[in-house]
């Protein structure tokens, strides 16, 4: 237990993949860590990423009377947001990557401008938005600080009247759809959760989006496509977001994109 191998494991579920057994081993070393910090006195902040930078701030956010004020500079003008409504658009912890790496706004943005494009109403964007909470609980094993920002969040979402919950963080996204329900047994029937590649995929299903080029490309462009862990190994095999991504890249390729598998 107070070996510091147990940091190095990034639990993304590469072993789950290849076991003969089905033997979630990320869930054993989430589960580890959380008594390992109950029985040893060991620093882990010293041994996790970040040396738990962003994990000190989740745990503050975590606390009954601080409620964040985050900038909502980088909404685009065009897109309308509310405070109340129906789709919640939640952004995560993005904004304070931005202390390390440049122009992450643009992903936010993007997501945000499909959205509003789409739906006829104004898109719930929150200032006071906290962590889910999935560093906490995966990376350090602190299940009570885990459940009060999980708490927070969902006070914020009844709150605000939201039913329908979308991310593009995979990380957001995993920890929303499976292990928020997994302790709260009626979240599920509160909220849908849904990852921005899902809400994309329906809406192209259900004939309410079309894919264009943006204009005539003189060669084919070749992009790839990295399949985050909790959109792929950490997912009920029904929940097949890998495959929903790779039927809208096959339509790309009718607009001169050519989309190829990474070598892993």
């Amino acid at each position: 237990m107070e070996s510091e191998v147990l940091w190095d494991c990034l639990t993304c579920n590469q072993c789950l993949k290849d076991c003969p057994e089905n033997i979630n081993f990320a869930d054993l070393v989430r589960m580890a860590r959380y008594k390992m910090r109950h029985t040893t006195n060991q620093n882990v902040e010293q041994l996790i990423a970040h040396k738990g930078v962003y994990t000190t701030i989740s745990e503050i956010m975590s606390r009954p009377y601080i409620n964040p004020d985050r900038s909502l500079d980088w909404v685009p003008k065009d897109c309308l947001i509310s405070d109340k409504g129906n789709i919640l658009y939640y952004v995560g912890c993005l904004p304070f990557f931005n202390y390390e790496h440049d122009n992450l706004d643009s992903i936010a943005i993007s997501t945000l401008q499909i959205l509003s494009k789409i739906e006829k109403e104004p898109i719930v964007v929150f200032k006071e938005e906290v962590c889910c909470g999935h560093d906490l609980y995966w990376g350090q094993g602190k299940l009570k600080t885990f459940i009060k920002l999980a708490k927070k969040n969902i006070e914020m979402f009844e709150n605000a009247g939201v039913s329908t919950i979308v991310t593009a963080c995979a990380e957001c996204y995993r920890t929303l759809k499976i292990d928020y329900p997994e302790i709260f047994e009626d979240f599920s029937d509160k909220f849908e959760v849904k990852h921005i590649i899902e809400y994309i995929y329906e809406m192209w299903k259900d004939g309410k989006i079309e894919f264009i080029s943006s204009g005539e490309l003189d060669e084919e462009i070749s992009f790839t496509f990295h399949d985050p862990c909790r959109l792929s190994r950490f997912l009920p095999k029904e929940n097949n977001i890998t495959e929903k991504v790779r039927e809208i890249f096959k339509e790309f390729e009718k607009l001169n994109y050519k989309f190829n598998e990474m070598a892993h």
